[in-house]
């Protein structure tokens, strides 16, 4: 592969061209007509190292993408500027890119562009394989800040080739092949995705949405690497924050119009961890134990929700004067009962057992 730079010449038609046969014959891959315009010189491209024909080149005016090995181009504009690319770097499914004046830019897990050609011989849908994640603990940035640090997680993208009339169901397998989240397209009857609290480090962080397009098109979910946490009356509270899995290999299972498709990824250890003061059994231990707490919590919510509402009972049985004696008896026992579960003090394991 190489290219020729003419704009300094008074020549601003793209030149990339291709061997085969080690320089002795050379293909022009840019004609003007096939994808980049004739007036958008190059300045640079490069071939994915993981993707044989998978090509990026940089130009005066952005970046173009080609699947085939340069036959037809398409604009790879996003949201970048319109900018000369100078530079273009694939590392660890990562694209880097430098441009003239307007910083680096860095597009995260462009796995999924290996996997286009298997998605378009699909008929109905295509779950894309993902990208490993890192099981790390930090709190992330908004989409609007400026650098831009995604929560931990994994993306997990996939394509319909239509509408869907029925709801569509993403599900989160772990390495012991049990089913850990669901996740479906059905509209929630309140918003869901407000703030929550890890567990783990009692950073307030969002959910991922609860719900998954499914209208045409490719779609990408985030996991948040967290199991359900205990259910709470406010809905938009109830099963956040759960505790972070632990590393392995996971399933992704996505249903679409009665038809299943399965793909595997990895959860990784985070690298900064040392792995000889803390174990593979101390983080599994880890997850077992936040697993206890969370099954405790939900059930003391539960108890604790039906004993307000037996005092709601009682009080009105009270405010009728029926059997007041023996109604106030049992409000004021029932109400002990409701302080010791709600008293985060407390012996929460006798408040429940009893």
């Amino acid at each position: 592969m190489r290219l020729s730079y003419g704009k300094q010449l008074g020549d601003w038609k793209p030149y990339i061209y291709k061997t085969l046969d080690y320089g002795k014959t050379w293909t022009l891959l840019t004609t003007g007509t096939n994808g980049i315009p004739e007036g958008f010189p190059t300045r640079t491209v490069r071939e994915d190292p993981d993707q044989e024909g998978l090509l990026f080149a940089g130009t005066e005016y952005g970046l173009f993408i080609s699947f085939n090995d340069g036959a037809t181009w398409q604009s790879f504009q996003e949201n970048l500027p319109i900018t000369p690319v100078t530079d273009i770097k694939v590392y660890r499914n990562d694209l880097i890119l430098s441009t003239m004046g307007r910083s680096f830019w860095i597009m995260d897990n462009i796995s999924s562009l290996h996997q286009v050609a298997k998605a378009k011989q699909s008929k109905t849908a295509f779950l894309f394989k993902p990208d490993a994640s890192y099981r790390m603990y930090y709190r992330g940035t908004g989409k609007n800040v400026v650098p831009n640090y995604p929560a931990p997680g994994v993306n997990i993208d996939y394509d319909l080739k239509s509408a869907q009339e029925q709801d569509i169901k993403l599900e989160i397998i772990n390495p012991d092949n049990k089913v850990i989240r669901t996740f479906t397209s059905a509209v929630p009857p309140i918003d869901t995705t407000k703030v929550g609290v890890d567990m783990a480090t009692g950073f307030e962080t969002k959910k991922s949405k609860s719900d998954l397009s499914k209208e045409a098109g490719v779609h990408r979910f985030r996991w948040d690497l967290n199991h359900e946490g205990p259910w709470d009356k406010d809905p938009a509270r109830s099963k956040s924050g759960g505790p972070t899995v632990r590393s392995g290999i996971y399933q992704a299972r996505l249903t679409v119009n009665g038809e299943t498709t399965i793909q595997t990824f990895e959860v990784k250890v985070d690298p900064k961890l040392d792995l000889t003061k803390t174990s593979m059994e101390d983080i599994r231990a880890q997850e077992t134990l936040s697993l206890q707490v969370v099954a405790l919590e939900d059930s003391a919510k539960h108890v604790l929700e039906d004993i307000k509402s037996k005092r709601k009972e009682l009080e009105k049985l009270i405010k009728a004067g029926k059997n007041k004696k023996q109604y106030t008896q049992e409000d004021k026992a029932t109400g002990a009962n409701s302080r010791s579960v709600g008293n985060p003090g407390g012996n929460l394991y006798d408040a429940y057992a009893h």
